[in-house]
């Protein structure tokens, strides 16, 4: 039995939450070792005590969870890069359009995409940095509550704010869409108030939409010895619902392709200030009014102002630049 798990065992100096009889997607069965003693000797010095008791118990695995050639790289030394520029970037949004010139039903929705995008990456950062960019990926996770925390963390929160980030532009095109077509109407229907309601009613479905992954897995510990050290519990997770019913998709490819895509997610983020900085005009003038000095003198020598607004939000002006 040993043997085999050398064969199969990675080269990693210890991935946690290692079993054997691999199902994928960084999932193992572990009823393989019902069959054995209650204490087996790793390749990596570490002892597994009384893994043998549940046979629908599953331990999850970063190290194969990701593919590491890859996750390190992008996730523990590119993103923490792109987080700083994606909060600056983004806070640098907020605050620009929540001036009081600038308070327009789509600067509210632009406004709530901007801190959604930014508490995307915001909450799972912690976490990828102390897998990835301290290099613990392959290490026990303990206690049963860092388990939870980091499933919600970087997987529930994530996911939350930006599936609320996706309804948002929806909402945002609909909303261009009836001040285009639909002018008259859009006085009535695209009010502050009306937009703020709309708002909180996405975030409050994004919530209801992501709430059942709070409930769809218990950890339990399991107690081991870690490289000689001390018994040391670590989390077992135990899935309410298995997916692996047919594999229609090899778990590796799938695991690249979340991370290339996630990742491309995320390179997104800092781009949306380029992009207002580039296509309004009044974006600019504000910033530059707040943060840089002699602005707003210039701005005034030249017969500018902030007051461009479309035919919605105020006067209209005649400019070739989108106006927010």
């Amino acid at each position: 039995m040993v043997e085999e798990m050398e064969e199969i065992w990675p080269t990693l100096g210890g991935p946690y939450f290692q079993c054997v009889n691999c199902t994928g997607g960084g999932v193992y069965d572990v009823s393989i070792l019902n069959t054995t003693a209650t204490s087996i000797t790793m390749p990596n010095s570490s002892i597994w005590h009384n893994a043998t008791e549940e046979e629908e118990s599953d331990y999850l695995n970063v190290t194969k969870e990701f593919p590491i050639d890859y996750a390190v790289p992008m996730y523990g030394y590119a993103v923490p890069f792109l987080l700083l520029i994606t909060i600056v970037a983004n806070t640098l949004i907020v605050v620009v359009l929540s001036k009081r010139h600038m308070r327009t039903p789509t600067n509210a929705v632009l406004m709530a995409m901007a801190l959604s995008d930014m508490f995307t990456l915001l909450f799972p950062s912690p976490w990828l940095f102390y897998m990835f960019t301290f290099g613990n990926h392959y290490k026990p996770l303990s206690p049963v509550s860092a388990c939870f925390a980091w499933d919600i963390m970087h997987e529930v929160i994530p996911s939350l704010f930006h599936t609320a980030s996706i309804w948002l532009t929806l909402a945002l095109a609909v909303q261009r869409y009836i001040y285009v077509c639909h002018a008259p109407v859009a006085r009535t229907w695209c009010t502050m108030p009306r937009v703020l309601k709309c708002i909180g009613l996405i975030i409050c479905l994004a919530i209801l939409h992501q709430s059942t992954r709070f409930l769809d897995r218990v950890y339990i510990p399991v107690t081991i010895t870690w490289r000689g050290q001390p018994q040391v519990p670590v989390c077992k997770v135990l899935h309410v619902i298995s997916s692996s019913i047919k594999e229609i998709l090899d778990y590796s490819v799938a695991n690249v392709l979340v991370l290339f895509t996630n990742f491309f997610i995320i390179i997104s983020y800092p781009i949306n200030f380029a992009i207002y900085c580039g296509m309004s005009r009044q974006f600019r003038e504000t910033f530059k009014e707040l943060f840089i000095r002699g602005a707003v003198q210039v701005t005034r020598r030249n017969g500018g102002g902030s007051s461009k607004y479309s035919l919605v939000n105020g006067p209209r002006t005649c400019t070739n630049e989108t106006v927010l």
